[in-house]
């Protein structure tokens, strides 16, 4: 019998953020879709990031999640963003995830591991 495997994707979500229309900390988020659904597995350390630096598909309740745009920054603020998404990116291969490819944004990257029973 085939072993089953768990797929997941790096995301970006607001948090604590007063407004549409202000500043606030983000994080990156690990959403794993396995045998029983889809499900934050793990979320890192929350950074500032500014409004200018980011775009909303759909920026309501129903979709917590954004798109940052890095060719926006100043290269002061990339190192600390780049530097953030490597430490969650290893945090997870530590934990057994292998990269398996990349998704719409730049941080997108997927991974896959065996499913946990």
């Amino acid at each position: 019998m085939p072993q089953e495997t768990e797929t997941m994707e790096i995301l970006a979500i607001w948090k604590d953020r007063p407004s549409l229309f202000a500043s606030g900390t983000m994080r990156w988020v690990a959403q794993a879709t396995g045998p029983e659904g889809a499900d934050r597995i793990r979320e890192s350390t929350a950074f500032p990031l500014e409004e200018e630096f980011v775009t909303e598909d759909n920026p309501d309740d129903d979709n917590p999640f954004i798109c940052i745009v890095r060719d926006e920054m100043g290269e002061e603020k990339r190192q600390v963003v780049e530097k953030m998404h490597a430490e969650f990116v290893s945090s997870l291969e530590r934990d057994g995830w292998v990269q398996t490819g990349q998704g719409r944004d730049w941080y997108n990257l997927h991974f896959a591991r065996a499913a946990t029973q």
